[in-house]
């Protein structure tokens, strides 16, 4: 497989063939340097098949690896508390009473509603 050695157009900032002596966009002239300048040479050596399948699964796997490092750091849920609320609230998440704030006695029943 052939391709054709490129240039960019000075005027329209396009991909013309170096062969060409004008930018068949904008009609503008392609310098002299521009298309006498040696093509770019492709990369020598790619990686096999075996290769793609090993930096495929590197990637895939180093974060998973890198997110278990991470375990003794808190983490607030998006709407919580702030990790430092966290140990203050009781079980069903509301706020542990204080000390001073329950009551020595049992409540008081309700009075019945006259009939």
């Amino acid at each position: 497989m052939t391709t054709a050695h490129l240039v960019t157009c000075e005027e329209c900032s396009r991909h013309v063939r170096a062969s060409e002596a004008a930018c068949p966009f904008c009609g503008a002239a392609i310098a002299t340097a521009l298309r006498t300048s040696a093509p770019r040479r492709a990369p020598g050596m790619r990686l096999s098949r075996a290769g793609l399948v090993a930096v495929g699964a590197f990637a895939v796997a180093a974060p998973i690896a890198l997110a278990g490092c991470a375990e003794s750091a808190q983490m607030a849920v998006y709407g919580g508390p702030p990790p430092e609320l966290v140990d203050q609230q009781a079980p069903d998440g509301g706020a542990r009473p204080t000390p001073s704030a329950t009551p020595s006695a049992a409540p008081k029943p309700l009075p019945t509603p006259p009939k």
